[in-house]
């Protein structure tokens, strides 16, 4: 899928030696209980996983993609939504590259991406579960159409520290 400035390639396990150096600075985990990865093996070994699209018990539909910057054509990130077919809802993911924060990346990507939910999914709902202190995701997240679900007090622990999360929340428009 391709729109402006990006493209968005399903995630195979061929991306994971250039996701190992994207997926490395520490600052992406500042806000989210996850680690860099520790190998490309291990990365190749997810990305094998993840490609299948599916749980190991069917109940998910896993989609997952990897986030190509065009003009500079290197991949910057990842987004993806693990989708409850029976409930018709999907929680969303996306982690950029710092270099790529703050310039609209993040935003293409999500559009894109739910733009391909709604034509190719009946989803009623759409979320997304943040840090609290994750200001700019927020924001983002208020410019898509999500509002403010919950708000749940040291419910999660991210570099040793309990930290606040939230939830919001999308209802899909038919």
């Amino acid at each position: 899928m391709k729109d402006g400035r990006i493209e968005l390639e399903p995630i195979q396990p061929r991306h994971a030696k250039e996701m190992f150096e994207v997926l490395s600075p520490q600052e992406i985990y500042e806000f989210i209980p996850d680690t860099p990865p520790k190998s490309v093996a291990a990365l190749t070994e997810r990305y094998q996983k993840l490609s299948l699209e599916k749980s190991p018990d069917g109940y998910q539909i896993w989609k997952n993609w990897v986030i190509r910057n065009i003009g500079a054509d290197r991949l910057i990130g990842y987004i993806q939504a693990t989708i409850d077919h029976k409930i018709k809802e999907a929680d969303i993911v996306y982690v950029l590259h710092p270099a790529s924060w703050g310039q609209g990346f993040a935003e293409e990507a999500c559009r894109l991406m739910i733009a391909d939910l709604q034509q190719n999914f009946q989803l009623k709902l759409l979320w997304v579960k943040l840090d609290s202190q994750n200001i700019r995701s927020v924001q983002l997240m208020k410019r898509l159409g999500f509002q403010k679900r919950t708000h749940l007090i040291k419910s999660e622990t991210i570099r040793g520290e309990l930290r606040d999360e939230i939830t919001m929340a999308r209802l899909i428009e038919r």
